[in-house]
């Protein structure tokens, strides 16, 4: 599936979850340019009752806010996918909203791997990481309950490696036997703390970012910053 021009959905009604898609597979495809323009544009989204299905060895690249979102549905299936070039704030997986009992894996994405109110999740063996200076906010983030994060690797491109975040619960997370390499605070890509730089800019924009995301850490280098 080259250059499309439209997100790969399946979803049922909204907000009933009525007609919701179950036990199908999305499989050995290449997902490229997608909703470059578009707030909400990604590669493969599950919603509203899209259960117990699989997505699985998929080359995702070049969309506007996500390679791969699961919303409002459970037991889903996320392996071995590759996810490159995601824009807006660079979500390469994201379940949110209610996708209790699913699993991430063996997967490569750039840059933000997200579990949001989707407890009973396992996240697993996944390396997130880039060659280039790009940075977005986190590697891998948390919000949901009775979640096991195990032997992920993330290298460089985070300014956050891993972070419990936002308002609800979190308990009940095992993190265990993960490597996080070279993360740079959201000060490193702006401020310069040499005492005559005026860091105005990069304060604001690094205290913006933390806000949009819910909340985090803005590093602030050794030195003087001047504002």
């Amino acid at each position: 599936m080259e250059s499309c021009n439209a997100i790969i959905m399946f979803s049922g009604h909204n907000p009933t979850m009525e007609r919701g898609v179950t036990d199908s597979r999305i499989r050995d495809c290449l997902i490229e340019n997608i909703g470059l323009d578009a707030e909400f544009g990604g590669g493969v989204r599950m919603a509203w009752g899209y259960v117990r299905n699989c997505v699985e060895r998929n080359v995702i690249r070049h969309t506007d806010r996500c390679g791969i979102f699961g919303d409002h549905s459970a037991e889903l299936v996320i392996r071995h996918n590759h996810v490159s070039g995601s824009g807006g704030e660079g979500l390469g997986i994201e379940i949110w909203g209610g996708c209790p009992g699913s699993l991430i894996e063996d997967n490569f994405v750039e840059h933000w791997l997200s579990v949001d109110v989707s407890n009973q999740t396992a996240v697993r063996r996944n390396v997130i990481s880039v060659e280039d200076d790009s940075l977005k906010f986190l590697g891998i983030e948390i919000i949901a309950s009775n979640v096991v994060v195990t032997d992920n690797v993330l290298k460089r491109g985070a300014s956050i490696g891993l972070s419990v975040s936002n308002k609800p619960k979190k308990n009940n997370v095992f993190w265990g036997y993960n490597t996080i390499r070279d993360c740079v605070g959201e000060l490193a890509a702006g401020a310069v703390a040499n005492g005559r730089t005026d860091c105005t800019a990069a304060f604001q924009q690094a205290l913006d970012e933390g806000g949009r995301a819910g909340g985090g850490l803005v590093e602030v280098p050794a030195g003087r910053c001047r504002r």
